[in-house]
């Protein structure tokens, strides 16, 4: 009788969430320990996860260590990175869950404009190293790139004239210099048109034995989750 009711139990209990550990950078209003459930796109994916039975951890780290753990393996996944070749045979994604445009940015009333990758040659292009802006950019060799600490550091070249030029999401560098540099704001301009239109992803590290399966559990909860507009209660909470 003891047995018969541990089953009984057993069946009816609901099934724990499998929990995930996800590393993302700080990169603003996407992902951030400081902001609303740890940024935009993290509030996303832990909802799509939720609907598809996972409970998510996000751990905000220096975007190296983020990508380094997710490889071997101390992090199940990245909350949001774009495609390449080289990611792709070290980490398995998903679907895009949404898009980046990236844009380069000149100062304030400068003659610069973007009619192809190769009007820019004679300029100094300030980038964040291992970050993906496009596969063009990326393959030219006979661009004039100059790394910088972070978006604001080549913002702040650009005003002063060190560098012509740097490049980021629209979204994400709007929201870095009005919170972190506003003296910054009148002194620079994006401009058009976009370099790229990024898919933002999730990437299933590959060292964990049900990285297809999560994967494909995330795409079949997005699939649900845009199609009942999940995503613009999101945007609202976060001001987008």
């Amino acid at each position: 009788m003891r047995t018969l009711l541990l089953l009984l139990i057993l069946i009816c209990s609901p099934a724990q969430a499998q929990k995930l550990t996800l590393a993302a950078n700080e990169w603003h209003p996407f992902t951030g320990e400081d902001l609303i459930n740890q940024g935009y796109a993290s509030d996303v994916v832990r909802e799509i996860f939720r609907l598809a039975g996972y409970d998510v951890d996000v751990r905000i780290v220096p975007w190296s260590e983020a990508m380094e753990g997710t490889i071997k393996g101390d992090f199940d996944g990245l909350i949001a990175v774009w495609f390449t070749e080289e990611r792709a045979r070290q980490i398995h994604y998903t679907l895009p869950y949404m898009d980046n445009r990236i844009r380069f940015l000149k100062k304030r009333g400068s003659p610069i404009e973007f009619t192809g990758l190769d009007a820019l040659k004679a300029y100094r292009i300030g980038v964040i190293e291992g970050y993906a802006y496009s596969p063009d950019f990326q393959a030219r060799d006979d661009l004039n790139r100059v790394l910088g600490k972070s978006f604001t550091d080549n913002v702040r070249k650009v005003a002063s004239g060190e560098i012509d030029l740097t490049l980021e999401d629209e979204i994400a560098g709007r929201f870095e210099l009005i919170n972190s540099a506003p003296e910054l704001v009148r002194q620079v301009e994006f401009i058009n048109p976009p370099l790229n239109q990024n898919p933002l992803h999730v990437a299933i590290s590959r060292q964990n034995p049900d990285h297809e399966k999560i994967a494909a559990d995330f795409n079949a909860a997005m699939a649900h989750f845009v199609k009942n507009e999940g995503i613009r209660s999101i945007q609202k909470m976060h001001g987008l």
